[in-house]
């Protein structure tokens, strides 16, 4: 008797534990592929509200220099801006970037930065994707684009230093 309610426990265990095997899951992406197609979905693709470079930052508040009357560029008009910079040297974007911003006025806008807000940063290859990034690689002189919505800050992205 006490070898048959064994052999049925044994027996009832193995299926139950068998059924509980991980060996027919479908393999996980990579990270970085994971990062990459969140991004893709939750990154907004009309322009940024709120542009400009990080002036002071403390904790989660910070004091953006806003540009005012930046040109906002159709989608045709930055991919041709884009194919006439990738045919500059790096010293020679940096100057008209430069230039660009010179002539652009600013006015100092100071908003904090929700717990929750997801913060990306360009990847660095120039394609315009982006990976997941937080708060602690906002610092003085970084330059953001800013999502809003009518309930506060929708995204970040951080576009480089300044």
């Amino acid at each position: 008797m006490k070898k048959t309610v064994l052999f049925a426990f044994l027996v009832v265990s193995t299926v139950f534990l068998s059924g509980c095997s991980s060996s027919d899951q479908v393999p996980a992406k990579t990270t970085e592929q994971n990062v990459l197609l969140q991004n893709e979905e939750t990154l907004p693709t009309r322009a940024a509200e709120i542009s400009g470079v990080i002036s002071s930052i403390e904790g989660n508040e910070i004091i953006i220099k806003k540009e005012i009357g930046a040109e906002v560029l159709t989608e045709e008009q930055m991919a041709k801006k884009k194919a006439e910079r990738q045919k500059l040297s790096e010293s020679e974007r940096q100057a008209m970037r430069a230039s660009e911003l010179s002539n652009v006025k600013t006015e100092d806008t100071t908003l904090t930065i929700p717990v929750g807000v997801p913060i990306y940063k360009a990847d660095g290859t120039g394609t315009g994707k982006a990976l997941k990034s937080d708060l602690s690689e906002i610092k003085k002189g970084t330059y953001l684009s800013i999502w809003t919505t009518a309930s506060g800050i929708e995204a970040v992205k951080i576009k480089g230093l300044n």
